[in-house]
């Protein structure tokens, strides 16, 4: 079963001063050697009409569609971000009311974007009369919302201040 592994997990204890190894009575491991994550692949959002989003996505946020999505059950599109990140569209039935949502998608479940001009992207967004708010940190930053109400969130830079 793949969960028996995770189950086993919350009988571990961390050993003292080691936040990198976990002893359990049955083994001993290094978690690093085990695993890395090293970046994240795709973020999938759920859309009610593929050609309106296709048409944000693509025509107003200029990503490429990825032409060698496979064939699934349902209809969708791969959209290709720098570094072999990608986008994922998925015509499927959204569970998520988008009503009682908060207004601002910075206080919302978002995907970060790095762009390359934060002001000339708010400049085209303004002209394809999509609403965004900017960031209620001071940082440099936006938020909208895609046609299904999905919150992006975009900046150039997401290096934490140093303190």
């Amino acid at each position: 079963m793949v969960t028996a592994p995770f189950a086993r997990l919350k009988q571990m204890t961390l050993l003292s001063g080691d936040s990198k190894s976990v002893a359990a009575p049955w083994f001993y491991f290094n978690l690093q050697e085990l695993f890395m994550i090293k970046s994240i692949a795709h973020a999938s959002f759920l859309v009610a009409d593929l050609a309106t989003s296709l048409k944000f996505y693509c025509d107003v946020l200029q990503i490429p569609l990825n032409p060698n999505r496979p064939k699934f059950a349902y209809d969708g599109a791969w959209l290709d971000l720098d570094n072999k990140q990608q986008l994922h569209l998925m015509v499927l039935p959204n569970p998520d009311s988008t009503n009682g949502r908060p207004e601002h998608g910075g206080r919302d479940r978002h995907v970060a974007l790095l762009v390359e001009n934060l002001e000339a992207l708010a400049e085209r967004l303004e002209q394809a009369g999509v609403e965004f708010s900017r960031s209620k940190s001071g940082r440099a930053a936006f938020f909208c919302r895609d046609p299904d109400g999905n919150a992006l969130e975009f900046a150039e830079d997401f290096t934490p201040p140093v303190k």
